[in-house]
């Protein structure tokens, strides 16, 4: 018999074929069993509650939660101190057992009894359903990674579980909550929640809030993140720190580097703001101690005017206390105003009025303010004049590279001056040599000339000295070549010139240079005769 015939055979046995398991659907038409959420919300008795968790505020005010011992004893969320108290719970005579081992009373501050729904929320989120089958999905059973955030299925994006109203504002709180119940997997959400937001906007709200918990871990944290961002904080922010927190983070810049002009120039701002704010709690040690030139090495000029302003209102006891280092922090902030706004606009009459102001009606001994006026006065008129020397030494300086830069200038100038005289006298020179061999050659080229046409002059009176006959010609045609050889060999003879023909030629060109010129023009004119005398004799021939 087949697989599928013996399964058939199966099911007509049994109450497949006799029973419908859905038969009774009508029944539960209104909601289906997965519409029943967990929860430690609503009425105790649909809820099927077994515990109840009083908590008490400061103020005398009570809340209960109904609660289910299983889902706060047991599971990753549950919590060790209600699971403690719950199941080690003895009875009291006092009060009935029921009474007495149902009932747990906590007593906490009014923002954590308004946070503590959140951490039942937490708690309870992965019991929040039952089955289809009937069982209850507990903690242990569906939590693996726990956060505040929803928890994201990467395979369809959808998210399965959420807490709300978490925010900066309670995230502290809760942190507070699951350290004190002792729920680990709590701890650990809030803190990725703080990681995540702890940024230089939030930095000032979790430095307070770690203040007043106690947290000094969180505190170190926020309190680096603020002093480490200090410039991109809202200085509204800062300013509205308490006074402990705030010198806590100004402490913490001492490790900044002193050079950082742009971080002292911000924090002198926002340390006067701060000041002016709250006046009643200044003294003399606490200026000095925001304003110390190892965290504030440099004072913006409004800051400096508010800081004099400061030391004016101190107390008279108060500020003889600390004269001199008062006296520092006025020269500094003088100092700061001056270089900013210059020494010019200081105005010494209006200083003295002012100063004598204040003064003209009290004795020495009776004015309270008197030696704060006169050192305000003394430190300003002081600063006035330090800089109005600095600016004059500036002066003097930039006046002695000017001079220094005119005798370069000058000397520069004479030395061009004297290589441009010398470059026109050599000019002279040259121009002076050029017209003089001009002169030369042209007297050479007219010796040239003359020569030339006394030659012609005698060729044309004397011509039978040039012709000779053919015979002539075959016979002194040895004789010629060993003549030129001779001539050749023997020096050039000596022509006579005049003196006055002479003289503006031998300085070019050497006597024997000409003798030799006139020798090559003789022996050029006799090969010309030779050859005009074979070209007739071998016309005669033909």
């Amino acid at each position: 018999m087949a697989d599928k015939d013996r399964y058939i055979v199966a099911q007509e046995e049994t109450g497949y074929g006799y029973f419908d398991a859905e038969g009774e659907r009508e029944l539960f038409q209104s909601k289906s069993q997965d519409d029943f959420p967990l929860t430690w919300r609503g009425d105790p008795a649909e809820n099927c509650a077994d515990w109840t968790v009083v908590v008490v505020t400061n103020e005398l005010k009570a809340a209960s939660y109904h609660v289910h011992k299983n889902i706060m004893c047991f599971g990753s969320r549950a919590s060790k101190f209600f699971s403690r108290t719950m199941l080690n719970k003895t009875p009291s005579k006092k009060r009935s057992k029921r009474q007495q081992l149902s009932t747990t009373k906590v007593e906490l501050n009014q923002q954590d009894a308004d946070n503590f729904p959140l951490l039942l929320d937490f708690i309870y989120a992965p019991c929040g359903k039952m089955t289809s089958g009937g069982t209850v999905l507990t903690a242990a059973s569906t939590l693996t990674s726990p956060s505040l955030l929803p928890v994201v299925n990467e395979d369809d994006g959808s998210s399965s579980y959420t807490v709300e109203n978490i925010s900066t504002n309670n995230a502290v709180s809760l942190r507070h909550l699951a350290k004190k119940f002792e729920i680990e997997a709590l701890v650990l959400a809030v803190n990725k929640f703080i990681q995540r937001d702890l940024n230089f906007k939030t930095g000032p709200a979790y430095l307070c809030a770690a203040s007043e918990y106690k947290d000094e871990r969180l505190l170190e944290s926020s309190r680096r993140l603020c002093a480490e961002n200090f410039e991109q904080i809202d200085m509204r922010e800062l300013i509205r720190l308490p006074l402990c927190l705030f010198r806590v983070v100004v402490r913490c810049l001492e490790s900044f580097e002193r050079d950082n002009k742009s971080l002292s120039c911000f924090l002198s701002e926002v340390v006067c703001r701060y000041l002016e704010k709250h006046q009643k709690e200044i003294n003399g040690e606490l200026l000095l101690e925001l304003t110390d030139s190892l965290v504030m090495p440099y004072i913006a000029p409004e800051a400096a005017i508010g800081f004099t302003s400061l030391i004016k209102e101190l107390k008279t006891e108060n500020a003889e206390k600390h004269f001199h280092a008062l006296s520092n922090l006025s020269r500094r902030c003088a100092q700061s105003v001056v270089k900013e706004y210059g020494w010019t606009d200081f105005s010494v009459s209006a200083a003295v009025d002012e100063y004598l102001g204040h003064s003209k009606d009290f004795k020495f001994d009776d004015h309270e303010g008197w030696r704060v006026d006169s050192l305000l006065f003394a430190t300003s008129f002081a600063a006035a004049l330090e800089q109005a020397q600095d600016d004059y030494e500036e002066v003097l300086v930039e006046q002695e590279r000017l001079s220094c830069m005119v005798g370069a200038l000058h000397q520069t100038v004479s030395m061009m001056e004297v290589l441009n005289s010398k470059k026109d006298e050599h000019m002279t020179k040259q121009q002076r040599a050029i017209d003089e061999a001009k002169k030369q050659i042209l007297g050479l080229k007219d010796q040239i000339s003359m020569i030339s046409q006394q030659q012609l002059q005698r060729t044309s009176i004397y011509p039978a000295l040039y012709e000779q006959t053919d015979t002539e010609i075959q016979m002194g045609s040895s004789l010629d070549f060993r003549h030129e050889k001779e001539h050749r060999d023997a020096p050039p003879p000596l022509l006579s010139y005049s003196e006055e023909t002479w003289s503006p030629v031998k300085d070019l060109v050497s006597p024997c240079q000409v003798g030799l010129d006139v020798q090559q023009n003789k022996s050029r004119r006799k090969q010309e005769l030779r050859t005009k005398a074979e070209m007739r004799s071998r016309s005669m021939l033909v």
